[in-house]
């Protein structure tokens, strides 16, 4: 949804996002059902890619279930290689 809200890297253009890397930590237990909030921020843009952050957090209190991230790197899908970052995303990491 985050990606999708900035309108880069749709299924049906030539390039766009793929996940590499990702971790998460679960701090507190999380029990069905729950009501959660995934806040996603982005960070340190490179040439061809994004580190990005996650926070799960309970919709009411605010605390903090778990925390992750991910490399995403920037794909041509016909030349099966890395590219340049959107500039839109480089906006974005750049806040």
């Amino acid at each position: 949804m985050w990606l999708a809200s900035l309108e880069v890297g749709g299924p049906e253009e030539p390039t766009g996002p793929v996940i590499i890397k990702t971790s998460a930590t679960f701090l507190k237990e999380l029990t069905h059902p729950a009501n959660v909030v995934v806040k996603t921020y982005a960070d340190k843009a490179g040439n061809t890619s994004l580190d990005s952050y996650h926070l799960l957090t309970d919709a009411d209190s605010g605390e903090v279930y778990a925390e992750g991230y991910a490399k995403i790197v920037w794909f041509d899908r016909s030349a099966r290689a890395s590219t340049a970052l959107p500039d839109a995303l480089r906006a974005v990491a750049a806040r």
